[in-house]
């Protein structure tokens, strides 16, 4: 996805979001300013997100710590920006995920539900110094418009890995009466992967070397030598960029099922 359609499709899930800025926000922005003054450093950072303007209204310090990119930088470019260091090819799904929690935010919630819900995911970023690593991100509406749609969201991004690949999950969760957390819903988006750059003798062989099935197995069930089918491994590990059948197996095996 080049830089034309990244905006495109960012724009087209934002594009009804009202310009919005009040004193609320300033409340919260002197709320993380205070955080920034005794939080350590450490690998979780916060950002409040307006998303009528696409930009952040505050970032705390630790992100230069997890990042190693200075966060004015991030403040003055806004949230394009931020998506323009998702990996290529996670770029597509990160978007999809986007459009269908924002969806079901306003299709299946109340006005009163909204403010008592928050949104879990994960996704691999790159770092100032150009590796990888992975975050979860624990984002939670803190401003409303007239329509109960969030606009301003408070996040709480935790560093979670190395940059290596791990399933790609999005949790939807609420404050019950008890204020205790409970998921109302959630996605597991890892199989987009496999079904988007894989041909169909490919996918099956996939789904099979998640269960950890060998070549010579493999083989057997379709009909085809075990030489083929160590071609096909090979191809399938190189178009999903794995490094191994462990990588794919962690990644796949909990959706292939």
């Amino acid at each position: 996805m080049d830089d034309l359609s990244l905006y495109n499709s960012y724009e087209e899930i934002f594009e009804n979001f009202p310009q919005f800025r009040n004193t609320v926000v300033e409340t919260h922005v002197k709320r993380l300013q205070e955080i920034d003054k005794w939080f350590p450093v450490n690998d979780s950072f916060f950002m409040l997100i307006n998303s009528s303007t696409r930009r952040y209204e505050y970032i705390t310090k630790n992100f230069e710590h997890v990042m190693g990119i200075e966060r004015e930088k991030l403040m003055k470019n806004g949230l394009l920006h931020w998506f323009r260091r998702f990996k290529l090819k996670e770029i597509t799904i990160g978007m999809r995920m986007l459009r269908e929690l924002v969806d079901f935010n306003m299709k299946e919630l109340s006005e009163e539900e909204r403010s008592r819900t928050s949104y879990c995911w994960n996704h691999r970023i790159r770092k100032g110094d150009g590796t990888w690593i992975n975050l979860m991100n624990n984002l939670t509406p803190v401003v409303f418009d007239e329509n109960g749609k969030p606009i301003v969201s408070l996040g709480f991004y935790t560093k979670i890995g190395e940059g290596e690949k791990q399933p790609l999950k999005l949790f939807v969760r609420q404050l019950n009466d008890r204020e205790e957390y409970e998921t109302l819903w959630q996605k597991n988006y890892s199989h987009q992967r496999l079904i988007g750059p894989l041909s169909n003798r490919e996918r099956d062989i996939a789904m099979m070397m998640a269960q950890g099935q060998s070549s010579k197995e493999i083989g057997e069930k379709l009909f085809i030598s075990p030489h083929t089918v160590d071609t096909h491994r090979r191809n399938i590990l190189k178009k999903l960029s794995f490094e191994s059948t462990t990588e794919l197996i962690a990644n796949f095996r909990d959706v292939l099922y």
